[in-house]
């Protein structure tokens, strides 16, 4: 972990935004706050570009502005002038620090109030190096307050961000409710809005910080910190630790009762990220089958029936308008082995790399049975007679719902006893 990580890190408090005239209203992250001055995080790359060109030429050292703070409990609704008085351009971000101008007898009274004794949001401590040999952390007495604005939905604040109308939105969400998904997740497998989007909207609501997946070195360390099933079925990826902080990273907000009890667990303060869902997923099946070595629960069988596939992404969003057809060897329960048409976007080795998956629509059954499988293997078989290849892919699946699921089951039910009555 950087030392810059760190110092983020330790002052994370909440939310803190500027307004200044003419343009719109800029959100950063809350780093720490005192009785004279304050100090902000932004993170361009996660801004509208007409947004980040509007601000950059004003955040200017002495450039007065207005500031509003959001960081329970003692210090929402908290508004007054504000002078940029140094503008730090970091590797990720830049920071603000930012002096209270003139400020009221009530505005002092209150910043005195937050920031003293039992109020205080800041730590004031220096940047502590990982490998310094620190004391054990004290345990939180009680589960930490909600993170903020948990009371707003996704779809309203989407529709601020002025990427749905209200029409849209009441659309949309009838239609992830047939679907039995989530707003966020069916946006983004339907291609209607990116998960880089959805990510941003979900910062807004929450006022948490957001990381790169793609960019971090994930170490056995890091993951060991949490029992794996822990990992798994709260869909979070620890990706950096220290003997004080574990950094995790989660495509929707957590629990504050589940970070409670992560740190109870750990004996660490747990720091929480947000990151884009399908950057999650695949690195929970990269944990998953890093350190779940088990062998295979189910028998395959020799299952012939006519499939279409298309290669997508961890969410399904399709990564080629190709829509292949191909034939089962065999399959079982948890996967498949198919024979098929070649992928039009790469090279198999590239399609492992870039972790590709597939939707598979099971055809040659009674009612059609579809599943999204990761890819496992890829080999070339030779050319047919007309010149075109065909690719032997094993498929593991990944998500498929419990009536196919159902159905999938019986299809190999059926086989065991085709199987029985050639004896």
């Amino acid at each position: 972990m950087d030392e810059s990580s760190k110092h983020v890190l330790q002052f994370i408090q909440g939310r803190l935004s500027l307004t200044h005239a003419n343009v719109p209203e800029l959100g950063c992250l809350l780093l720490e706050v005192n009785e004279k001055t304050c100090r902000g995080s932004v993170m361009f790359q996660y801004l509208e570009a007409h947004l980040a060109s509007a601000w950059k030429p004003i955040l200017v050292p002495n450039r007065l502005v207005h500031v509003k703070i959001e960081a329970p409990p003692n210090m929402n609704h908290f508004e007054a002038d504000a002078l940029l008085l140094d503008v730090l351009q970091q590797p990720a971000h830049l920071e603000l620090t930012l002096e209270f101008h003139k400020p009221t007898p009530a505005q002092r009274l209150r910043l005195k109030h937050a920031t003293t004794g039992a109020g205080i949001l800041g730590n004031t401590e220096p940047p502590v190096s990982a490998d310094a040999p620190q004391a054990q952390p004290a345990f939180p007495a009680q589960a930490p307050a909600m993170p903020l604005h948990r009371d707003k939905k996704l779809g309203p604040v989407l529709v601020q961000m002025g990427y749905l109308s209200a029409d849209q939105l009441d659309q949309h969400a009838r239609e992830a409710s047939a679907c039995n998904e989530r707003l966020g997740r069916y946006l983004a497998r339907c291609g209607i809005l990116s998960t880089d989007v959805i990510c941003r909207a979900l910062a807004l609501q929450s006022g948490l910080p957001v990381t790169n997946l793609d960019d971090a070195d994930i170490t056995d360390e890091a993951v060991s910190v949490f029992p794996l099933e822990t990992i798994l079925r709260n869909s979070f990826v620890p990706f950096d630790a220290s003997k004080r902080v574990v950094c995790i990273a989660a495509f929707n907000p957590l629990g504050s009762q589940l970070i409670f009890e992560l740190e109870r667990d750990c004996g660490r303060k747990v720091e929480l990220f947000l990151a884009l869902e399908d950057q999650v997923l695949k690195y929970l099946d990269k944990i998953r089958m890093k350190f779940k070595h088990e062998s295979r629960k189910f028998l395959r069988y020799e299952i012939k029936v006519p499939v279409s596939y298309q290669y997508c992404g961890r969410m399904g969003t399709p990564a080629e308008p190709l829509l292949h057809s191909g034939m089962t060897l065999n399959a079982s329960e948890d996967g498949f082995l198919i024979e098929g048409t070649p992928a039009s976007i790469g090279s198999p080795d590239e399609l492992r790399r870039r972790g590709m998956c597939v939707n598979l629509t099971i055809a040659g059954t009674e009612r059609e049975i579809r599943a999204l499988c990761q890819l496992r293997t890829i080999k070339e078989r030779s050319r047919m007679p007309s010149g075109a290849k065909l690719w032997l892919i094993g498929l593991k699946i990944a998500e498929i719902s419990s009536d196919d699921r159902r159905r999938l089951k019986e299809l190999c039910i059926d086989a065991i006893r085709r199987m029985k009555g050639k004896f």
